[in-house]
């Protein structure tokens, strides 16, 4: 299943900005958390986390 790119994105910037603004490190560290969450959800936190971490 493809989810509409909603921040407009390759995949390789989605990568990097993930990796930049730790959000894959909190994949990383919360995925037994995150992974019972709805992808909207799961989008949100990683959204609040990147832009605490600098990210827009």
């Amino acid at each position: 299943m493809l989810l509409p790119n909603r921040f407009s994105l390759t995949l390789a910037q989605s990568y990097a900005y993930l990796r930049r603004f730790r959000g894959i490190d909190f994949l990383i560290g919360c995925y037994a958390a995150e992974h019972t969450l709805s992808i909207e959800d799961a989008v949100e936190d990683i959204m609040l986390l990147c832009q605490k971490n600098g990210g827009r």
